[in-house]
């Protein structure tokens, strides 16, 4: 089993091949996961074998699934309540409605169905209507009639192949308690990026969140990473990174990021505008230039994009201000030289 095929960077399951890294148990079961494109029938598989082919151990202990369990038993358990969520799922009981959204290709919001459903198939007829469109997503959400505030959302493939299941409700279900297993896991795995580098996460979400998929630049690495025996209450959500970012403004900040650092992949598109100070941040903070040159590059470019603000053209004297940035870039730049 390839557990590289899991790995939602394809810097980061490019890197794990190059150097032949192998799993521990509970990085596979993790990896498995938390992967956004692979189906839940492609899971279950991988965790049938990973329990067949690699050694038992304990789960990670946070004090939010009760009892500690081996993770040969709680992958068992996991599979056997989300597969008995599923089938009820498609169980017509004449006491729940289906809505039902599709993605497609190139749109920015899920569209949504005609009608509500009386049972699974007519939502799947519905799609069937709608072929004609690129549709790369399927979400399909059971109401309980009387039963306050509570649902259950499967999302599939267009082939109507589950990629995952979870409820909503005011009460936590057994489904979400058993999330909080594999929630609990903080885990450390080799990295290919180096701080300062340009650097953005993997966007699998629907619809595009604002923000992700955007560059920034690396400033540290999550909270535990390299020591040995990180603290014991670090759990999923601390493995993020803190990074230098811009705003729509040009003005520069840090912060945590808020998603996994192992969705990171190296930024490869042009950098345009404002963000073409990331290149300076960048070789700023790997120390490949000095703090000067770095304010005057810095200021520079934010000065060039205010020229294209017809409002800021006429209030501020641009060209005049272009002009002294430039002779401080030359005169920084012969003093390093």
């Amino acid at each position: 089993m390839d557990i590289t095929e899991f790995i939602n960077s394809k810097d980061i399951r490019e890197y794990h091949r190059e150097i032949n890294y192998e799993y521990s148990p509970l990085q596979a079961a993790w990896l498995i996961y938390q992967s956004a494109e692979k189906t839940i029938t492609e899971k279950n598989r991988a965790w049938k074998e990973l329990i067949d082919t690699m050694p038992d151990c304990l789960m990670q202990d946070k004090g939010r699934i009760g009892e500690v369990m081996h993770l040969h038993d709680f992958l068992e358990k996991y599979m056997e309540v989300q597969n008995k969520y599923l089938e009820r799922f498609g169980h017509k009981d004449g006491s729940s409605i289906y809505q039902l959204k599709f993605y497609c290709r190139g749109d920015h919001d899920w569209c949504e169905g005609d009608a509500y459903y009386s049972d699974l198939v007519k939502c799947w007829d519905e799609i069937e209507r709608e072929r004609d469109l690129d549709i790369i997503r399927v979400r399909i959400t059971k109401y309980m009639i009387d039963e306050d505030r509570r649902s259950t959302v499967v999302e599939y493939t267009p082939e109507g192949e589950p990629l995952e299941i979870y409820e909503c409700g005011l009460e936590k279900d057994e489904l979400s308690e058993l999330d909080d297993g594999f929630m609990d896991m903080w885990l450390e795995f080799p990295f290919p990026f180096k701080i300062g580098d340009i650097v953005a996460h993997v966007d699998h979400r629907y619809p595009r969140q604002r923000g992700i998929g955007d560059p920034f630049v690396l400033k540290s690495l999550p909270d535990g990473y390299g020591i040995k025996d990180p603290v014991k209450t670090l759990e999923a959500s601390d493995m993020i990174v803190t990074g230098h970012f811009l705003d729509d403004q040009g003005y520069l900040y840090s912060e945590h990021t808020m998603d996994n650092y192992m969705d990171l992949v190296l930024y490869d598109k042009p950098l345009e505008g404002k963000e073409r100070a990331l290149k300076i941040i960048s070789r700023y903070v790997k120390g490949q230039i000095e703090l000067e040159h770095f304010l005057n590059e810095y200021r520079k470019i934010l000065l060039e994009e205010m020229t294209e603000d017809v409002w800021m053209v006429g209030f501020y004297p641009i060209n005049e201000m272009l002009d002294e940035a430039e002779g401080k870039e030359i005169a920084g730049a012969k003093e390093e030289e």
